[in-house]
């Protein structure tokens, strides 16, 4: 894949980046760091001219930096998949610059393994989708705890009948339990807990 456009490959950092420029033959045109921020990205637009491919690896800073460079103007940027981009970039020689040079290198020629961004709003829904199945297991967990703890007290059996551990009528059951000493407190924080 020949390009006309320089090729720019970025090591993401928390605090600070190292970016490779490449012209369209393949030379080492810079290399800086700049830090992720808006002086950062104001630099780095001042060194990057707009019609430049960059490419970066997909880390936990890829989603600001991804959206910050396209409010800037930068109309082509591919986030590199991690996984498939360890094996082609694996050396014994590994720093920020080596790294930023190998990606510049595999964008030249169109072999940056891909990795899909979300939008926005499909990274609020998986967010919050993680953060039910999270809470789920940990009712779960909590309510295994409590079911546990009652058994070992000797006072699960005397609890309503029913198929669901923690109906509204088990529930005020279990509430209502009195061992008058500080289990009480103990079983009272485990089902404000799981509340």
């Amino acid at each position: 894949m020949i390009t006309t456009m320089e090729s720019v490959g970025i090591d993401l950092g928390d605090s600070v980046s190292v970016s490779t420029t490449l012209s369209p033959d393949g030379d080492v045109k810079d290399v800086f760091d700049f830090p992720t921020n808006e002086e950062g990205y104001r630099a780095f637009a001042e060194r990057v001219p707009k019609d430049a491919r960059i490419g970066f690896e997909a880390t936990g800073m890829a989603y600001p930096v991804y959206r910050r460079l396209r409010e800037l103007g930068y109309e082509d940027v591919t986030v590199a998949h991690p996984k498939e981009l360890k094996w082609i970039t694996k050396s014994k020689k590994k720093n920020d610059r080596v790294d930023s040079l190998k990606i510049a290198k595999l964008l030249m020629v169109g072999m940056l393994p891909e990795s899909h961004l979300l939008s926005r709003e499909g990274q609020i829904r998986r967010d919050l989708l993680v953060q039910r199945v999270r809470l789920g297991a940990e009712i779960g967990s909590m309510k295994a705890s409590i079911i546990g703890y009652l058994k070992r007290e000797g006072v699960y059996g005397s609890l309503p009948p029913g198929s669901d551990n923690f109906s509204a009528l088990r529930r005020r059951a279990i509430r209502s339990l009195s061992f008058g000493d500080d289990r009480d407190l103990v079983i009272g924080m485990m089902i404000d807990g799981q509340a």
